[in-house]
């Protein structure tokens, strides 16, 4: 929430109130609740970069008007933002905790293609190099797209997997 007040003398005055959000407790056991969680990052990253016809995708980045493109940029960057900072939070920011719900060979293949990726966090404003970073930021998009979807569909599978062994599923 935010006031402002504006008097007679033109002098301006804004109140900020900051909230923490809440965070849901988590219940149950940390196996189950970490492999949902797990699950949930997963699922979200395929719904940003991996997915038909989505805000994110390659070609809608290299067609995006010089105009939105700096909004898109940000949308990206604010989303990444986000899931580092959930997996952080729930400490899937450590490749030991994924290793209990897919094997080794699949987190090193992930890591590695995701790597040579990380340019997609390295475009900055710049009007003048706006078509090359557009391009470069589409291509980096692109190759998300053709390198880490099979990797993406293999985790999901294996972490519910995992959620059926935990709810004794057949």
């Amino acid at each position: 929430m935010t006031a402002g007040t504006r008097y007679f003398n033109g002098v301006r005055e804004f109140t900020l109130y900051f909230v923490e959000y809440l965070r849901p407790c988590d219940f149950g056991d940390r196996s189950t609740t970490l492999v949902l969680k797990a699950l949930e990052l997963c699922c979200r990253f395929r719904f940003l970069f991996l997915e038909k016809n989505i805000e994110f995708s390659h070609m809608n980045i290299r067609i995006a008007l010089p105009t939105t493109f700096h909004a898109l940029v940000q949308n990206i960057e604010r989303e990444l933002n986000l899931l580092r900072r959930d997996a952080i939070e729930t400490g899937l920011d450590k490749p030991n905790i994924w290793a209990d719900f897919v094997d080794w060979e699949h987190l090193q293949k992930m890591s590695e293609e995701w790597r040579p990726l990380t340019q997609i966090r390295a475009v900055q404003e710049d009007s003048l190099a706006l078509p090359g970073l557009r391009n470069t930021l589409a291509t980096a998009i692109e190759q998300v797209e053709d390198k880490i979807r099979p990797l993406n569909t293999l985790l999901i599978c294996g972490l519910t997997n995992s959620l059926k062994k935990f709810c004794d599923c057949p």
